[in-house]
């Protein structure tokens, strides 16, 4: 009888509401609009189980059933059934007491004519005597990729798990808008914590494995306006870091982790030559010395430093013999212009007997001295590090001296004519760094094919420079400042001291400049790990990209901080208001 009463009154208030679509004019762009409810908008203690909504045009709610949002999180079971211009939604249990809801059409109603969609209105009613009014705010971020994240979910939870998003729902929950940016109403005052992730699966559950998610370290006291709470996505693998298989290879043992490894630490006596291939699987070399069985220790870390330590019997035999080609991979962290000190590396797939490398400096087929260039070198498990810096006036000197010395020795006008045109077809701007076929040889005793890597000189008009200062009130002083190109993977360093900052021999183009406070000193930026409450050294940008011209100079550039965050957040505070 009392949804009848509902029906019948509901009936009423909309009778001579009901329209038709018009036709012609101009088209239609304003979506259905809510012009009755039951209960009203903003009703305080009530408890239904059944909504009744009309709107001021026919409408499609097709796909309300799928879309609509409830907020704290309703687990119940929802119906949702739509005639011309009428909506009504039944529950099949009730809301808590004393609680705040906001049911979000989240675009699931839309006008029939145009499709206009209802993507921001809601229906907010109270179980309790009064509407809870605290709200919080803020942006969701991707410091990897400097994009703000549209579609992340925000959540508040009250319990201090610091894992709770990855096994409860959300008490309160929202999502970032197209500019990152997210707000949650009608929240009860209290302390939350609160997390972002992208619910891929739209379980309202973050799953670890696959989807990136982000927290705030602390608990968040939430009133009447909380603001400027910035949330940074990220990925980290947090299953459980364990061996999940190990054999003996003939000439090798294997052992393979079920996931992504920072490094590994062996303990045993014997000293044995060992790999860590595709960052999980271990290879062990054959070592004489094993006749039977070797105890061996292995302790294992992963990318959030999660540990596991295993005891293993390493055998080696002469049979099944394992045999994997030996190659590398050649790293100048995507640099190749010698105006500028080029940092490099080579990668192997495999313990090398090297302690150094033969290598040598061409220009086309001649080599430059060692005396002319500075170079570099350290070896490492299975890799060779290093860096080298050459002179581009210096190496042309060079050339025109090795053309003269060799012209003396000639008295036939050909051959002196044919070598002139040799060195003039030489193309100074490039280089190639030569290591020769068989110099780096592996513990199986293969070696690898030539390894050749061209760089090049594009002459000190090419390049653009930008210098300037990092304003900071909140003065800390470990500030990194980083010229970044648009696709992330080009990193120039600051050659200036905080918070100045000076990037010199910059090929032209548009960048980033951006900062992080590297709390330990590491040079690097650390993304911290949920696990330990730990947010990492937080990346702020400046909020433009800067275009670097050739032969231009950008001179006391100011990076305020302050302001750059300011702009991350800006409009949310007029949005509140």
């Amino acid at each position: 009888m009392k949804n009848v009463f509902f029906f019948v009154v509901f009936s009423f208030l909309i009778g001579c509401a009901q329209m038709s679509p018009l036709t012609g004019g101009y088209k239609d762009t304003i979506p259905p609009n809510l012009i009755a409810s039951i209960p009203p908008e903003n009703s305080t203690s009530v408890n239904p189980n059944q909504f009744y909504l009309a709107f001021d045009e026919l409408i499609d709610a097709s796909k309300l059933q799928e879309s609509i949002i409830i907020s704290p999180f309703y687990s119940g079971k929802k119906e949702v059934k739509y005639k011309k211009n009428e909506v009504s939604i039944s529950f099949d249990t009730l809301f808590d007491d004393n609680t705040t809801y906001i049911i979000n059409f989240a675009g699931g109603i839309s006008d029939v004519t145009e499709g206009n969609d209802l993507s921001n209105a809601k229906l907010i009613f109270s179980t309790g005597e009064y509407i809870d009014s605290a709200s919080i705010s803020g942006v969701i971020y991707n410091p990897n990729e400097n994009k703000r994240v549209e579609g992340a979910l925000v959540g508040l939870y009250q319990d201090v798990d610091s894992l709770d998003l990855f096994h409860k729902k959300p008490i309160y929950f929202t999502f970032s808008d197209e500019s990152g940016k997210y707000e949650i109403n009608n929240v009860k005052p209290d302390k939350y914590t609160i997390y972002a992730f992208l619910d891929e699966n739209k379980s309202f559950i973050a799953e670890f494995k696959n989807e990136a998610f982000g927290f705030y370290k602390n608990t968040v006291e939430v009133n009447n306006i909380t603001r400027k709470i910035k949330l940074n996505l990220n990925k980290e693998d947090l299953s459980e870091l364990r061996l999940i298989r190990n054999r003996s290879r003939g000439n090798v043992y294997e052992i393979i982790y079920s996931k992504k490894l920072e490094k590994i630490r062996l303990v045993e006596g014997l000293n044995l030559k060992y790999s860590l291939n595709d960052n999980k699987n271990i290879i062990i070399y054959k070592n004489p010395m094993v006749t039977d069985s070797l105890l061996v220790i292995i302790e294992a870390f992963d990318l959030s430093g999660n540990t596991s330590k295993d005891s293993i019997y390493v055998t080696f035999n002469d049979e099944n013999e394992y045999k994997e080609e030996f190659n590398y991979t050649f790293n100048s962290y995507f640099k190749k212009e010698l105006e500028d000190t080029i940092n490099f590396s080579i990668n192997l797939n495999k313990p090398v007997l090297n302690k150094d490398l033969n290598y040598r400096f061409v220009l086309d087929t001649i080599k430059i001295p060692d005396s002319l260039y500075f170079f570099k070198l350290s070896k490492e498990l299975n890799s060779f590090e290093g860096l080298f810096k050459l002179n581009q006036n210096i190496s042309s000197l060079f050339l025109d001296n090795h053309q003269k010395i060799y012209s003396k020795n000639l008295n036939n006008d050909s051959l002196i004519n044919l070598l002139n045109r040799y060195y003039q077809g030489i193309n100074r701007n490039k280089i190639s760094l030569m290591i020769e076929r068989g110099e780096v040889f592996s513990i199986e005793g293969d070696t690898l094919d030539q390894i050749k890597q061209d760089f090049t000189f594009n002459g000190s008009d090419f390049y653009g420079q930008i210098n300037g200062t990092v304003f900071d009130t909140l003065g800390r002083e470990n500030l990194v400042t980083e010229l970044i190109s648009i696709d992330l993977k080009r990193v120039y360093k600051n050659r200036d001291v905080n918070p100045k900052f000076n990037f010199i021999n910059i090929p032209p183009g548009k960048y980033y400049l951006r900062i992080y406070n590297d709390i330990n000193n590491n040079n690097t930026v650390d993304v911290g790990s949920i696990l330990y409450k730990n947010p990492g050294e937080d990346i702020i940008y400046y909020e433009n990209e800067i275009e670097i011209r050739s032969n231009w100079v950008i001179e006391d550039f100011i990076f305020d901080v302050n302001n750059t965050v300011d702009i991350l957040f800006k409009g949310l505070e007029e949005e509140q208001l």
